[in-house]
């Protein structure tokens, strides 16, 4: 009875985030080369209040960013150079913002430290045919959503709201999704997909969509917009 919960600590112990990052390429921000872009997530990590994060950057086309949260540790963005170039300095704000946000809510650090675990099956589950990945997606589906629902993600975008206007974050992420369905992200995994800003496999669309665990863009921004309008109407009140 202890064997199986000894060999599951261990490998979810052995299997970190950090290996997510090497499998992802990800090469850390210097000062020398991204300081403007540290100090933007500074001062928003600031004005959140939430620790300084760990920035890493990714040669991915598509514009997106892997939230990755912790324990003890700050939480880490892995940014695609795509979210770099794409975006005007307004929307990057707003999208790093959002990113912190979500990286804030509770029960985050849960789900980043299991989908690290189950990341070595679903990358091998991938290289398999579709039809085989269709039947096995639920088996893997089913236990993220003991540690994440569509409300977490609504959670983060609500606290998001409350430091900028909701109407911002809300223009902001339709233009991220229009350049995401256009440049899809090549190295996306099963395990990690409800962890990106966006979903890739939303943007990408097809049978696996419904195992998502992340509201859709277009419902994302619906509610945005409800509470940029609430607020708008209370303060002319």
């Amino acid at each position: 009875m202890i064997l199986p919960v000894v060999v599951l600590a261990f490998w979810i112990f052995w299997n970190r985030p950090a290996k997510v990052l090497r499998s992802l390429q990800a090469r850390i921000a210097m000062p020398s080369d991204s300081g403007p872009l540290l100090k933007m997530v500074d001062e928003l990590a600031r004005k959140v209040r939430v620790k300084k994060p760990r920035v890493y950057l990714v040669s991915e086309f598509s514009p997106n960013i892997l939230v990755l949260s912790s324990f003890r540790s700050p939480m880490t963005l892995v940014i695609s150079d795509g979210f770099l170039r794409a975006l005007n300095e307004e929307e990057l704000r707003s999208m790093i913002l959002l990113a912190l946000c979500q990286g804030s809510i509770a029960g985050r650090a849960l789900h980043t430290r299991m989908a690290a675990a189950f990341f070595p099956l679903t990358k091998r589950m991938q290289t398999l045919p579709v039809v085989f990945q269709f039947f096995l997606a639920p088996l893997f589906c089913s236990l993220f959503f003991l540690f994440t629902q569509e409300s977490k993600t609504r959670r983060g975008d609500s606290l998001a709201s409350q430091h900028l206007e909701g109407w911002k974050i809300a223009a902001a992420l339709q233009r991220l999704a229009v350049l995401g369905r256009k440049i899809t992200w090549k190295r996306w995994d099963l395990s990690l997909d409800s962890l990106y800003l966006v979903s890739p496999l939303l943007l990408e669309g097809g049978p696996l969509t419904s195992f998502v665990p992340q509201p859709t863009v277009e419902q994302r921004r619906a509610n945005l917009l409800q509470s940029s309008a609430c607020e708008t109407a209370s303060s002319l009140t």
